[in-house]
């Protein structure tokens, strides 16, 4: 069995013109937010031992407390192909992980990310699943179980939905 962690990156700064988008960082809502859902999934057993990470600053900033809190007991890799990534492009970048990896944590940006969340779910009602991610604010997290021993094998439509977290649900920002 395969989980799968997806989490958006945390609230980002905005209103300086001068700064490219590649390189915004977070504002104070957003480093707090990234704090608390590092404490979060360490606290509710959702530690990935493979880190998937966009290169985006705002990215990477919300990776930071996750990686503070588990040092090197998780394999990180920056990649630019998760910065503003299509849900295809997403699952090309899950396929390329080790086997050897249980539980992977994917953080990137939107639209991408709640395309890719919504197209995972195992239902019979495409609509139901479109419905649960309708609104995927900064910060959501996603986690899905897969029936299978190799990455390759995470396909579209398997994905077994097992948590579902938007920070204002589980916290006062």
């Amino acid at each position: 069995m395969k989980r799968l962690c997806l989490l958006r990156h945390a609230k980002s700064e905005w209103g300086n013109a001068a700064i490219e988008d590649h390189d915004r960082g977070l504002n104070k809502r957003g480093e707090k937010t990234a704090v608390f859902m590092a404490d979060f999934m360490c606290e509710n057993g959702f530690t990935p031992d493979t880190i998937l990470c966009s290169t985006a600053k705002r990215a990477r900033l919300t990776l930071g407390p996750l990686h503070e809190k588990l040092g090197d007991a998780a394999n990180v890799w920056i990649e630019d192909e998760l910065y503003l990534p299509m849900p295809d492009e997403i699952l090309e970048r899950i396929h390329a992980v080790p086997d050897s990896a249980e539980t992977v944590l994917v953080i990137s940006h939107n639209p991408g990310l709640e395309m890719l969340s919504i197209e995972l779910m195992k239902c019979d009602k495409p609509t139901q699943a479109r419905v649960q991610f309708e609104h995927f604010p900064t910060a959501s997290y996603v986690v899905y179980e897969f029936d299978c021993d190799c990455w390759t094998d995470v396909a579209k439509g398997t994905g077994r939905l097992m948590h579902f977290s938007k920070p204002r649900d589980l916290m006062e920002v």
